[in-house]
């Protein structure tokens, strides 16, 4: 549990150095998958907001990703019920990623992925790879607009799991992914640089927690002198 902070925070660190030494790469005109796929986050958030939110939808994609990750995990799915106030998944296997899944794992980015590869079977999708990365745009803007609307209220996933170490591991398993996803859509990104940075954050904390701890020995010595 407690090393779970200090590696969101180192962690967080090295996406924001990696990121930073790549951003320029993101915005180049000649592959628009980056603007494509912020086109396409935009317009999922303008339809959350402006339109009535498809629940049924929402709840069919996380009662679906229970299901999935206890399936990866070797349990058997013995009923999967569906609406609009709610769900239920009955399976002989439970973990807490098997609970926490539907928080970071955006089923129906995958589900996009997967009807478009079938579709290429049959179709040459490759002119429209910025409709493919607008697509999923949107299926991950519905998946962060969900998460977030979702986790303020008492969910029964999270608190079994206690507020601290869910909300910590969705984090996580949220920014992990989507920063190497965006690493990716940049050709010249240098990998080998990404595990020396993330050794840099480390040590970074260690000082940072060494400064504190100094002083709060020194403010505490000036107390007692007092």
């Amino acid at each position: 549990m407690f090393i779970l902070l200090p590696l969101a925070v180192v962690i967080t660190r090295t996406s924001a150095l990696s990121l930073f030494g790549t951003w320029p790469g993101l915005f180049d005109w000649e592959r628009p998958w980056f603007y494509s796929f912020l086109m396409g986050m935009g317009v999922w958030t303008l339809l959350f907001f402006l339109l009535p939110r498809p629940m049924w939808i929402y709840v069919f994609g996380h009662e679906l990703t229970h299901a999935l990750w206890a399936w990866v995990f070797g349990g058997k799915i013995f009923e999967m019920k569906v609406s609009s106030e709610g769900g239920v998944v009955r399976t002989d296997k439970s973990n807490f990623l098997i609970v926490l899944a539907p928080y970071f794992f955006p089923v129906y980015v995958l589900i996009t992925l997967l009807l478009w590869l079938i579709a290429g079977f049959f179709l040459n999708l490759d002119p429209y790879l910025p409709g493919l990365f607008f697509l999923l745009g949107m299926a991950y803007g519905f998946h962060v607009c969900f998460t977030l609307m979702m986790i303020p209220m008492v969910q029964s996933d999270i608190t079994s799991e206690g507020w601290l170490f869910s909300l910590v591991t969705i984090y996580l398993f949220n920014i992990v992914p989507f920063v190497i996803f965006l690493l990716f859509l940049v050709p010249d990104t240098n990998w080998h640089q990404i595990p020396l940075t993330f050794l840099d954050s480390l040590r970074w904390f260690a000082d940072l927690c060494q400064a504190a701890l100094e002083k709060t020995a020194e403010f505490l010595g000036n107390y007692n002198e007092e």
